[in-house]
């Protein structure tokens, strides 16, 4: 799984450290890990698209970023899900916005 730390912080993995704005992958013990999602809770990391995210819906969403913020919140939903993000109604419109860029973003 990809992860990109959003943090300001390092944030560690086993023997991988990412640092703040790097994108990585985390370790196969990692991946079904509480702490995992706790940093995703806390806005420490976004989970990035796993790779059967369908290359189209990638296209679309990269081309619908400027447009985000104008979407309801159940659009960005059904976007995360296209993307397989892990969005969900107890996540705000800027944190879904933010999940969106960052995936697409890495993409490139």
């Amino acid at each position: 799984m990809r992860i990109k730390n959003v943090s300001n912080k390092i944030i560690g993995f086993g023997t991988l450290a990412v640092l703040p704005n790097e994108i990585a992958t985390v370790p196969k013990d990692f991946e079904d890990n509480d702490i995992l999602d706790t940093y995703v809770e806390m806005d420490f990391i976004v989970k990035l698209l796993d790779t059967t995210a369908d290359p189209e819906e990638v296209k679309k969403a990269q081309e619908g970023v400027a447009d985000l913020s104008k979407k309801k919140k159940d659009e960005l939903l059904e976007i995360c899900a296209k993307l397989n993000l892990p969005g969900n109604q107890e996540n705000t419109k800027k944190e879904l916005c933010d999940m969106i860029i960052a995936a697409t973003t890495a993409q490139n």
